[in-house]
């Protein structure tokens, strides 16, 4: 593990550690919102899943495949009123203008070092020519103009650093400016989304980390092609 492992956020634990709590689950693979659920408990009754679940979140809630039942809390739940996580393209550092996006700072470091060549580069001393830049995310909002071919991006946090099941050493950088529409592509920015906003994202970040490793969006459930990953995480961004 890298040493930019102490910006991560913490893992949460509790009820849910070991996979995604079902109304969760719900909530991330609803693409038609607002939607109210109220689906009592396994033992009362088992309903036919709403027509918005997407088909890998349908597959992942009956193992079986012998048709889909909807086994969710007896609480109803407004789809609308979930918080969805922001896409890799929110995320891909812009290499004209502004290179981060507000409200929040990348989670791991991007970059550790990097240097921008005749830009109009404006953190510290302004102006054009070389200018060399730290990662430091309380001032993210001040990097601006650094090209996606600067030789810094592989300084940031690598992929399998993270996923240490995955063989990729690309930073997350890397990936995010060249991998457009890649697996990996899609867990990165699942991942940062988990990390930037514990609590609030419909995924923890130990939830994206065992689907990564397992293929699987619950245990015990189908395993899922990467084409079927890909769907699901996007129905977790905005």
């Amino acid at each position: 593990m890298s040493d930019s492992q102490s910006e991560l956020q913490p893992v949460r634990h509790g009820a849910e550690h070991g996979g995604i709590g079902r109304r969760r689950l719900l909530r991330a693979g609803l693409v038609a919102a607002p939607v109210v659920l109220t689906v009592s408990g396994r033992s009362a009754m088992a309903a036919a899943c709403p027509p918005g679940l997407s088909g890998p979140t349908m597959t992942s809630l009956n193992p079986s495949g012998d048709g889909v039942n909807c086994i969710a809390s007896s609480h109803a739940h407004t789809a609308s009123s979930s918080r969805l996580g922001l896409s890799p393209g929110y995320w891909k550092p812009n290499p004209e203008g502004q290179t981060f996006q507000p409200p929040y700072p990348w989670p791991i470091a991007p970059f550790k070092n990097i240097e921008a060549q005749g830009r109009n580069t404006t953190l510290k001393s302004g102006g054009t020519g070389v200018q060399n830049y730290s990662w430091n995310p309380n001032e993210y909002l001040q990097y601006r103009d650094i090209p996606q071919d600067a030789t810094g991006w592989d300084t940031g946090t690598k992929y399998n650093a993270i996923f240490t099941s995955a063989y990729r050493r690309l930073s997350f950088s890397r990936i995010l400016l060249e991998e457009n529409g890649s697996l990996e592509w899609h867990f990165c920015a699942a991942y940062l989304n988990a990390a930037a906003m514990p609590g609030t994202y419909v995924l923890s970040i130990q939830e994206v980390l065992e689907i990564a490793s397992t293929g699987c969006i619950v245990p015990g459930g189908h395993h899922l092609t990467d084409g079927q990953i890909k769907a699901f995480l996007s129905q977790t961004w905005s």
